[in-house]
């Protein structure tokens, strides 16, 4: 087993390394078209001729392109170069396009379109701070890579796929050669005994955000709450009043000067009261009962 994966992680690495060589290869026998290079939306005679002789000297196999006017090298969309693909002989269509990104600066586009799988591929790169000399080369530069890439891209998709290996079931032990005794059963295939279960242990369901708060609160609890409530609102209720009626006037006589109500004694002790009301109501609420902390304890698991 250990000899197939490593023969299939060699074919694989053979493959990979072959790539290149593949994409290399392809060079000079592929036909292609090159449409030239178009500055601004212009065809530029100069640089095409550049890009032409760059193309040739690296071993491209270029159609004669005679017949191809400065017009049809403005194509840019498939269907036209299909036709003049198709119309030349060509495999493969390069052209360049250039737009200024700035002071001597240049943005090229550089487009590969096979003509049989109507596929493009387009490359991009910029030309900084550039000379004439410097545009040239980078344009030449950017074709060669456009061209390889695609090829290496080619040879990915239509390469064989590595074999995959054959494992023989995990189950399956190899008999031991020269006798004729069944293998022994492997690990994976023994069966646990009954006797050596153990009990499942399943988490209870736990409760619902739906269950009712007062219907887990024991019976004392509820009575004392009730009775601090009322008690608490029979409180507040009368000191809010008194409060709110502090300083006033009376229809009462007092003498020269008329009466006025002085609550504050009052009010002041119906607060106090109606503030220890509310804490022991709070917590008869809230403390929590050592009864239901065991039960829900208790019920965490579920032994079957």
């Amino acid at each position: 087993m250990k000899g197939v994966r490593l023969s299939v992680l060699a074919s694989a690495a053979a493959l990979l390394l072959a790539l290149p060589t593949m994409a290399w290869a392809q060079r000079g026998t592929d036909p292609v078209l090159s449409l030239g290079v178009q500055s601004s939306g212009k065809y530029d005679a100069k640089l095409s001729a550049m890009l032409r002789d760059s193309l040739a000297k690296g071993g491209e196999l270029l159609v004669q392109d005679v017949r191809v006017n400065a017009a049809e090298r403005l194509c840019t969309n498939a269907e036209c170069m299909t036709q003049l693909g198709s119309r030349e002989g060509a495999k493969l269509v390069i052209s360049t396009q250039l737009r200024p990104s700035g002071p001597n600066s240049q943005y090229l586009t550089t487009v590969v379109f096979d003509v049989a799988r109507r596929v493009p591929h387009d490359e991009h790169g910029l030309c900084d701070r550039c000379s004439p000399d410097l545009l040239s080369r980078t344009i030449a530069e950017l074709a060669e890579r456009s061209l390889r890439n695609y090829r290496e891209r080619v040879s990915v998709l239509s390469a064989p796929t590595a074999p995959t290996p054959l494992t023989a079931p995990a189950s399956a032990a190899p008999a031991a050669p020269g006798t004729a005794e069944p293998p022994l059963p492997t690990a994976a295939a023994a069966q646990p005994t009954p006797a050596a279960q153990t009990p499942a242990v399943t988490p209870s369901e736990p409760a619902t955000s739906s269950e009712d708060f007062w219907s887990r609160m024991p019976k004392n609890r509820k009575i004392a709450a009730g009775i601090l409530g009322g008690a608490l609102l029979l409180t507040l209720v009368p000191t809010v009043a008194l409060h709110a009626t502090d300083g006033q006037e009376t229809g009462l006589a007092c003498g020269s000067a008329p009466c006025v109500l002085h609550n504050q004694p009052l009010y002041i002790g119906g607060y106090a009261l109606s503030g220890a009301l509310a804490v022991g109501l709070t917590l008869t609420i809230l403390w929590p009962t050592g009864k239901g902390s065991a039960t829900t304890t208790a019920s965490a698991v579920e032994v079957k």
